[in-house]
């Protein structure tokens, strides 16, 4: 492990940083799962990791247990990170008492970096800095023994963040600085390291978004072949960056996000390192800050998938839109049908990467109605085709997953019921589909079946085809995603 000074303050911590909020959401369940959390820390400061960072809601309020159970008893020099912000403490008082149930949680005698967190606004700033605030609050508790140096993390513009570290108020910082907004960020490290300030990174993966996509990111660094390893040495080539976190929830992920600092790192002037992302507009992180929907819109989840519109939008006419839709319903949330946002702003004020929310849910709404992709599309088909054919006796083909999500949806259970499913395959023929049995193509016509409806994406046209000329002289055969823009409702 390789090991950095954290600023002026005289403490050198490990380049790699374990951050707080990755833990598996199944080791939160029970004292045993914790047990397994606690050694995923143990583990991690026998890998020569040094800093640590907790807040008291990461983990679902575990965190700060967690690194108690992990860390006592553990030699060597250990830095805790704790924080608390205006979400959950408001006065002087309030986050005093904050500091002393973290320190209780951690069973320790103090914080050696206590940061004032995500501060999203130069209005939060003033108000934090305010006598009997937060800062005024964690200034007592320094002047107590409790805490050693005051940080602060931030979330606010890169025009803000520069006034903040002009006022020269704290000691170190937390910010987030990966390959995807490094360039932005350029002149906040600088700023921050000439005033002698610390300086961590969190979000370096941003959110997952890098090694899920690794060709993206195969120019940051010869050294390795995993994207993970490239981003997090991409951060340590800055020689300004004290500490680099990031979130490990298993042994397995420690292990190799501290094998990318088995080998030394060329540190460079931040001005002197260039990377360029094929992709300009700016990328969710999925820090859910955004969260709070006052209309109960799923920012995030939408947020999430029009990365993938951006990501892979350039690589094949239409796979981003399509690959954007399949996510969004992957986090079983639904495309938009009409405006519901009132444009409060509430999540763009909230948003860490300044992103234009409002205007790409109004893009991903036109989007879905142009491509034909809303519930209110598909039930208008199935009701037109059913006011076609009113009376007739319906032949569902094939029975599937894909037929199997579109009928939830439509969720006509007295329809379907005078319908029935075929397959031409001979392992789904006389299995049950929907309650129902499902049955050959040699029963189409002697069950007199009156027309076929297709529901399906993959190869619809060659079963189409097919059909058409089986039965077409016989029974009309119809595909209920006919239009050219059509794109596959489901995965």
């Amino acid at each position: 492990m390789q090991y950095r000074e954290f600023g002026k303050t005289g403490k050198k911590v490990s380049l790699l940083g374990f951050g707080g909020n990755r833990f598996l959401e199944s080791d939160l369940q029970d004292q045993e799962g914790l047990e397994r959390c606690a050694n995923l820390v143990r583990y991690a400061k026998s890998q020569g990791i040094n800093y640590f960072d907790c807040s008291p809601s990461y983990a679902k309020g575990y965190n700060e247990k967690i690194l108690g159970m992990g860390l006592k008893q553990i030699k060597g020099p250990i830095y805790i990170s704790a924080k608390s912000g205006l979400q959950i403490d408001k006065t002087a008082d309030d986050i005093r008492r904050r500091i002393h149930t973290t320190l209780s949680h951690l069973d320790m005698e103090k914080i050696s970096f206590y940061h004032i967190w995500s501060v999203m606004s130069l209005e939060e700033y003033k108000v934090i800095m305010q006598p009997g605030g937060l800062y005024a609050g964690v200034w007592k508790a320094k002047e107590e023994g409790l805490v050693e140096h005051i940080c602060i993390s931030v979330h606010c513009s890169d025009e803000e963040i520069l006034k903040i570290i002009s006022e020269d108020a704290f000691e170190g910082i937390t910010i987030v600085f990966n390959p995807i907004n490094y360039r932005a960020k350029i002149p906040i490290i600088e700023k921050a390291h000439e005033k002698g300030w610390g300086i961590a990174t969190m979000n370096s993966l941003s959110g997952g978004l890098i090694p899920r996509y690794p060709d993206l990111f195969e120019g940051l660094d010869d050294s390795s072949n995993s994207a993970v390893q490239k981003a997090l040495r991409f951060n340590g080539q800055f020689h300004e960056i004290s500490v680099i976190l990031s979130g490990m929830p298993t042994l397995e992920q420690i292990t190799e996000n501290v094998s990318a600092f088995d080998t030394g790192i060329t540190t460079k002037e931040a001005k002197d390192i260039h990377f360029t992302l094929p992709i300009q507009d700016a990328i969710c992180s999925g820090c859910r800050y955004c969260t709070g929907c006052p209309k109960g819109i799923a920012v995030a989840d939408y947020m999430q998938a029009y990365n993938l519109k951006l990501i892979l939008g350039g690589q094949e006419p239409g796979q981003g839109t399509d690959q954007m839709f399949h996510e969004l319903r992957g986090y079983g949330v639904e495309p938009l049908e009409e405006d519901v946002c009132i444009q409060c702003g509430r999540c763009e004020r909230r948003c860490t990467r300044q992103i234009p929310i409002i205007q790409r849910l109004k893009e991903m709404r036109n989007l879905a109605a142009e491509h034909f992709y809303t519930v209110q599309e598909i039930c208008g088909r199935i009701d037109a085709f059913r006011q076609t054919y009113e009376g007739k006796k319906i032949a569902i083909w094939p029975s599937c997953v894909y037929a199997d999500r579109v009928l939830d949806l439509y969720d006509a259970p007295e329809w379907e019921k005078d319908c029935e499913f075929f397959n031409s395959s001979k392992e789904k023929q006389g299995t049950m589909f929907r309650g129902k049995p499902v049955h050959s193509g040699d029963e189409v016509l002697s069950m007199g079946m009156e027309v076929i409806l297709i529901l399906t994406w993959k190869y619809k046209e060659e079963i189409f085809d097919q059909l058409t000329k089986e039965y077409g002289t016989h029974i009309p055969v119809v595909l209920l995603q006919d239009r050219e823009e059509d794109i596959s409702w489901f995965n």
